[in-house]
C-alpha cells in the first residue's frame, strides 16, 4: 500500500514538470525600427531658393544681386553655433586712377563662424547672429577698359585676404508644416587691399566692401 502511494505521488510531481519542460517558449519580441529615428539628425531639415541684395556703402562699388541655396535646420531656440559664407562679386570704379569707368570686379569669398541666438513666437522664429573670419578675395580687371588706363603697359591685379565680419537679424515664418519663408537684414564689413601692377610698378589701395545686405528665401521641409 505504501509503495503504491509513493508511486502515485512521484507520478503526480513528474508529469507537471515534464509538461512544463515541453511547453514551447515565446520568442523575444523584436523592436520594429522607428521610421522617424532613421533620420533623427535630419528631421526638420528644409531647403529652397533664396536671393540676396548687397548694397555696398562705398560709392566706388556696385550693387550685387546674388541667388542662394537656403538651408534651414530645426531649432528650439536659445544659443547655437553658426557659419556664414555670403560670397559675392562687386564692380569697382577706377577713381583711384582718375577714371569713373568700371575698372574691374572684386570677388569676396568670406568663410565665417560665430554664434546665433533665436527665439520662437508661434509661427515665427526670430534670430540674431554675429560671425567673423577670413575673406579670400581676388580682383579681375575688366579687359580692355581697365587696360586703357595704362596704354602700352602690361597690367595685372590682385586682392589680399582680409578680415570679414557680419551681424545679421532674421525671421522665419512657418506658412505650413512643410513650407517656410525667411527675411534677413545684415551689415557686412571687409576692406581688402587691391594691388594693380602696370609696367613693372605696383600701386596698392584699400577698397571698402562694406555693405548692407537684404535676403529673402522660401524653403520646403524634406524630412
Amino acid at each position: 500500500m505504501m509503495r503504491t502511494l509513493a508511486l502515485v505521488m512521484a507520478l503526480g510531481v513528474s508529469v507537471p514538470a515534464m509538461a512544463q519542460a515541453q511547453e514551447p517558449t515565446t520568442p523575444p519580441k523584436i523592436q520594429a525600427p522607428d521610421p522617424d529615428g532613421r533620420h533623427h539628425l535630419l528631421k526638420g531639415l528644409a531647403i529652397g531658393p533664396g536671393v540676396d541684395v548687397i548694397a555696398p556703402t562705398s560709392g566706388k562699388a556696385s550693387v550685387a544681386v546674388v541667388p542662394r541655396l537656403s538651408i534651414r535646420f530645426p531649432s528650439e531656440g536659445g544659443w547655437a553655433p553658426t557659419v556664414g559664407f555670403g560670397w559675392f562679386n562687386t564692380g569697382i570704379d577706377g577713381t583711384e586712377f582718375g577714371r569713373d569707368e568700371r575698372m574691374g570686379e572684386l570677388q569676396l569669398r568670406p568663410v565665417m563662424v560665430g554664434a546665433r541666438y533665436s527665439w520662437l513666437r508661434g509661427a515665427y522664429s526670430f534670430d540674431v547672429a554675429a560671425t567673423a573670419g577670413p575673406s579670400f578675395s581676388d580682383f579681375d580687371l575688366d579687359g580692355e577698359i581697365a587696360r586703357s588706363f595704362f596704354p602700352g603697359q602690361e597690367v595685372t591685379a590682385e586682392a589680399s585676404t582680409s578680415l570679414a565680419t557680419k551681424v545679421q537679424g532674421g525671421v522665419w515664418y512657418d506658412y505650413s508644416d512643410r513650407v517656410a519663408f525667411r527675411g534677413t537684414i545684415g551689415y557686412f564689413r571687409c576692406s581688402p587691399e587691391i594691388t594693380v601692377t602696370a609696367g613693372g610698378q605696383g600701386r596698392r589701395f584699400t577698397q571698402s566692401a562694406n555693405a548692407i545686405q537684404f535676403g529673402a528665401s522660401v524653403v520646403y521641409r524634406i524630412f
